[in-house]
This record gives C-alpha cells, structure tokens and sequence, in this order.
C-alpha cells in the first residue's frame, strides 16, 4: 500500500534567541525605506562637589549651593542609521507533493531560521549588505591584555555596560554553543521564554564566534557581546510558487520573503573573549 502524502511537521522559533529578547520596533514609525535617530551617547555629566565653574546650573536662591549642581548631558547629537533589508527562504519539491507542500516547506524554514537570520544581520550584517550599524563595528573589546579569562570572570566587563548606558538597558549576545557552558556554571536564570543573567537578559543564539575585527575565536573560547535595547520590525510574510523546468518535471519550487528592520543604539557596545572549556 502506497505511503499517504501528508504536509510538513510543523516548526516553531528557537526559544531564547534573538527575537525572544528584541522589543516590536514602535508600530507608528515608517520604517519601510529605513529610519534614523539620535544616538543617546552623553557628552558628559556628573557634577562638582565644591562652587561651580562660571556658566554652571547655579542653585536657586535660598538653597544651599555647596550640594551637587548637574551639568547638561545631552545626546552629542551623532545619527544613527538604519536602512530595511529582505530576508528569504527558498524550497523546491518535486513528486506527489504539490504547490501547498512547497509553500509551506519555505514559510515553515523561514518561521524557524528569521530569529537566526536576524542575529546573524545583527552581528555582522553580511546577509543584506546594506551597510547599517552592527554589534562587530561598534564594539569596543574589553578582552584583558593577557587573553581571555574565565566566562564569570569575563562577564563583568559586560554587566558594567548597566552603569555606561543612560538608558540601563542591556542585552548579552552568545553564540548558541557557549549554552551548554553557562548552563555547567550555574550562570543563568531559565524560564519557558528565555535565559537571563540575574535581571539582564542573554540572547542565546546563531550569532558568529568572532571579535569585533571579524577575527574567529580560538577553540574552546567565544565571543559575547553586550548592547542596549533592540528593536524589530517584519512586513508581511510573502510566499510566491511556481513550476521550475518542464511541466512534466513537476517540479515545484516556493520562496518566502519579509521585508525587515533591526535598530539598536551603537554606543557604548561591548565585546570580551572568555574561555569556556
């Protein structure tokens, strides 16, 4: 008796990854031809314990103007830019199996890889080559001089990003494979949605293994990069099918495509080399 056809097993995202830990771009920004903001990099602040310069905020009159008068600190005004990017996937089928069978082939692989694309763009932005900002080029190493320590020791670097950013919102970034490592560790908070570090959450997924040169870590050692928030947003989903050669071939083939946007704010990123075997 002939095996009955039946459609794809069906597939969810990776739990945990990028898109577990990115927040929906705001819904009322036209981002279809790209966006830009000011970056929240300060000019400085802090304040002086003793008079204040000439030009300074002066305490008002009647207030003791010993205490601490702040200093402006404003964006430093530098634009950051983002331009939108497609992202695909593309199926054939040939046999029993007909246009439904192909489509939900390519929209089953593209629901199940968008979160890796992404964190792939994100890092390195080799997949769109449209030339925004990315996690490689606007980090900063802070991998000690004598090489990379262990994966605690490692991560201080990253969590002192808490106290640079002005907003107070950081996210780690792992490669997949450095998982099994903080798991032995004891390193992580896990819940049914994702992982975190204490209170900062940590995106565990298909990000490169590499410095912020674009340099591959060694055996036995990753890169983790830290940033601020980021922000994501998809059109829809589009899948088109056609045959593929002669008719007699019956070959299907289907490709999925959405167009997509991801934004971050470029300062103060970080990246540490840790050992983690």
């Amino acid at each position: 008796m002939p095996a009955v056809a039946a459609p794809p097993i069906a597939v969810r995202p990776l739990q945990g990854g990028l898109l577990g830990v990115a927040r929906a771009l705001p819904s009322d920004i036209d981002w279809m031809d790209g966006l830009s903001f000011v970056t929240s990099c300060p000019d400085g602040g802090g304040g002086w314990a003793c008079e204040p310069p000439a030009g300074a905020i002066q305490a008002p009159v009647g207030l003791d103007p010993t205490p601490v008068s702040v200093k402006n600190s404003e964006a430093s005004g530098d634009v950051a830019e983002f331009n939108s990017f497609f992202l695909y996937r593309e199926r054939y089928c040939e046999g029993p199996y007909g246009a439904a069978d192909v489509e939900a082939l390519a929209a089953n692989e593209y629901t199940r890889l968008r979160t890796h694309l992404l964190a792939r763009e994100l890092h390195k932005g080799d997949l769109s080559g449209v030339g925004n900002p990315t996690l490689q080029n606007s980090a900063t190493d802070k991998t000690p001089g004598g090489g990379a320590q262990s994966l605690p020791n490692s991560l201080q670097a990253l969590v002192d990003l808490v106290c640079q950013r002005s907003d107070g919102d950081v996210i780690i970034h792992a490669p997949i494979s450095s998982l099994p490592q903080w798991i032995a560790l004891d390193l992580l908070t896990i819940t049914p949605t994702g992982y975190s570090l204490g209170l900062i959450p940590v995106s565990f997924d298909c990000y490169p293994n590499e410095s912020p040169a674009g340099v591959p870590a060694p055996t036995g050692e990753h890169w983790f990069y830290a940033s601020g928030t980021v922000e994501v947003a998809g059109s829809r989903i589009e899948t088109t099918t056609g045959r593929d050669g002669a008719a007699r071939q019956n070959i299907y083939r289907a490709q999925t495509e959405q167009l997509n946007i991801l934004r971050f704010d470029p300062c103060n990123i970080l990246a540490v080399r840790a050992r983690t075997c």
